[in-house]
Order: structure tokens, then C-alpha cells, then sequence
């Protein structure tokens, strides 16, 4: 996991997928997007958490929340 991470730092690969363990607190301040897969499965600050892991820098950032088809959003959820 060391290795695919330093060469993400690196720029050597362009695309890291991962769990929830960013929340932990990576901090990769030239990442400026992520794509959250099954939102709805988060907690709002979670969510807000996992975004705040990308748009460190003076690049704009973008946060992609993704719901799977069964579910709906509500008012409440």
C-alpha cells in the first residue's frame, strides 16, 4: 500500500482507489477530485470529511456523490 502511494504522490499512476481510510487523513494537496460511490451510506460528516480530503491547494476541487439505483433521497436522508 506504501509503494501505490508514494508513487500517487509521484503522479506515476493518476487514479487511487480506495475505502474510507482517506477520512484517516491523507493529505495529497495536488488531488482535486473524488468520487464518492454509494453516498447514501454515509453520515453528513463523513461525507463532508471525505471531501475535504481533496481542493488543498490553489486548484479548484470537485466532490462527485454517487447513489446506487435502490435508493432514493428523501428531505431526511
Amino acid at each position: 500500500m506504501e509503494q501505490t502511494m508514494v508513487r500517487f504522490l509521484r503522479k506515476e499512476i493518476d487514479v487511487l482507489v480506495c475505502t474510507t481510510i482517506i477520512e484517516s487523513g491523507l493529505d495529497i494537496p495536488s488531488t482535486n477530485t473524488i468520487i464518492i460511490n454509494e453516498a447514501e451510506r454515509f453520515g453528513l460528516a463523513q461525507i463532508y470529511q471525505l471531501r475535504g480530503r481533496v481542493g488543498r491547494s490553489q486548484e479548484s476541487a470537485y466532490a462527485y456523490l454517487l447513489i446506487s439505483d435502490r435508493s432514493s433521497l428523501t428531505r431526511e436522508r
